[in-house]
Parts: structure tokens; C-alpha cells; sequence
């Protein structure tokens, strides 16, 4: 079990930084780098939005990285059927993939 303490802190400061403008691949690194013996766990996600975005698309749109076309599912997600399911599943998983290539935690 990691530090989920870590990851909301590195949650919040990349957020931060890219409210600001000024979040870039090279600074989002240098941050990362900051983090990198933390052993930040991502059950410290926060969920936190800035400009619409999670922390995952932030770092997908900071290092240009292509992502999968996310899903249109209910808001109430008891609703979803196991199709809707599984394309989420799919979509957090890439997402995932992006955020580890790039930021390394």
C-alpha cells in the first residue's frame, strides 16, 4: 500500500500549475521528480477538476500524448449496462497507461 497522501498532494500542486497557465512536460517532470520517493499511490486521487480536467488528462494534454475517445455514460453509474462498463474500464485503463509513461510516480 502506497502513499495516497503523496499522490493528492502531486494532484493538487500539478492542478496548480496548470489553473495558472504555466503547467509545461518539462515542469510537470521536474514535479513528478519531487513526488518520485514518495511512493505516491493513486488511492489519493482526489477527483479534482481544473478547466474540466482530471489530473490523468492533464498529463495526457501537457505531454501530447494521443487519448482514446472517452465514453458517453449515464452520470449515475448503477445505470450503466456491462457494455458502458467495460468502455470505461478501457478508457481509465489507457488513461492510466498515459499518466505512468509520462509521470512515472
Amino acid at each position: 500500500m502506497g502513499n495516497n497522501a503523496a499522490f493528492s498532494s502531486f494532484e493538487m500542486v500539478v492542478h496548480a500549475i496548470y489553473a495558472n497557465g504555466t503547467l509545461t512536460l518539462p515542469l510537470l517532470k521536474k514535479v513528478a521528480k519531487a513526488f518520485a520517493d514518495q511512493d505516491a499511490d493513486s488511492g489519493g486521487y482526489g477527483g479534482q477538476l481544473t478547466k474540466g480536467k482530471d489530473i490523468y488528462e492533464i498529463v495526457a494534454e501537457v505531454s501530447g500524448k494521443k487519448t482514446p475517445i472517452k465514453p458517453r455514460l449515464p452520470k449515475n453509474y448503477i445505470k450503466w449496462t456491462h457494455e458502458q462498463d467495460r468502455l470505461n474500464e478501457e478508457y481509465q485503463e489507457a488513461m492510466y497507461a498515459i499518466f505512468d509513461s509520462v509521470v512515472k510516480l
